[in-house]
């Protein structure tokens, strides 16, 4: 297994979106991998878990608020009935003299039914959330490997945000294919996506970083072009997305050097 393929199925399994069978070969793909490759396996697991920041602050209308707390309080007398029904006590309804309550643990008792009841509606909040999320993305037909890439923290901004960025590639001669990038100021990192990328046997293809003059002088990474159909992703660190960087995808040599390598794709960044 592939570290991209770790990748999204970590993301996967840490929101519990993997079956059994599914979830056996990523923890054994997983154990086989090297410790750096686990270790961040499982801080990308750790991440995409944390949904806090998807949590709204949000104060509920006293009207919500009361049907909760009604709510509570019949459930709590219905499990009373049916717990007194089991016992068959006689003098369930008889008048008796209550016992002494320490105040404090009734003031507690009151702000547990309250913290429960806005956790209710915050739990709420967040269903609608994913749901606006969920239809956005198939009015989009975003791939499942872009969604997976961006991650929960970044989908947002793709579909909402108005700093997000999208540079399409530009195809040099006969070149066939799409590269596109998706970034923007506030992330860490951009996201890379390509297809239709086939490569010769011998050769391989590059993300560089051009001069003005058009010369290659930094390589950013090396893409998979093993299979030209699937759409593949790959983040891109911040420093290669400042406004007019020149990125090209060029075609070289295994092992050969980059300055050696044709241009295919050319962009620059807005």
């Amino acid at each position: 297994m592939k570290i991209q393929q770790l990748l999204e199925n970590a993301h996967l399994d840490a929101l519990g979106m993997l079956d059994a069978s599914e979830q056996a070969e990523f923890q054994h793909a997983l154990a086989s991998a090297p410790d750096a490759v686990r270790r961040h396996i499982r801080e990308e697991q750790a991440r995409v878990a944390d949904i806090s920041h998807l949590l709204p602050d949000v104060a509920p209308s006293p009207q919500l608020r009361e049907r909760v707390l009604a709510a509570v309080a019949a459930q709590i007398s219905a499990q009373l009935l049916a717990e007194a029904a089991a016992e068959q006590k006689p003098d369930l309804y008889e008048m008796r003299r209550p016992e002494r309550v320490s105040r404090r643990w009734r003031a507690a008792t009151v702000a547990m039914i309250g913290a429960c009841g806005v956790l209710a509606i915050a739990f709420v909040n967040v269903l609608t959330i994913n749901s606006q999320i969920k239809q956005s993305m198939a009015v989009l037909d975003l791939p499942r490997e872009v969604t997976i890439g961006l991650g929960s923290e970044h989908t947002v901004d793709v579909l909402f945000g108005d700093s997000t960025r999208r540079d399409l590639f530009r195809a040099v001669g006969d070149a066939g294919g799409a590269v596109s990038l998706l970034h923007d100021s506030s992330w860490d990192s951009g996201l890379l996506s390509y297809k239709g990328l086939v490569g010769r046997a011998g050769s391989e293809y590059r993300l560089v970083v051009l001069d003005a003059q058009g010369r290659i002088i930094e390589r950013v990474a090396t893409l998979d072009s093993s299979d030209d159909k699937q759409i593949r992703t790959l983040r891109i660190e911040g420093r290669f997305l400042m406004e007019g960087t020149r990125l090209a995808v060029v075609s070289a040599s295994v092992g050969g050097a980059d300055a050696e390598g044709v241009i295919r794709f050319e962009a620059r960044l807005s």
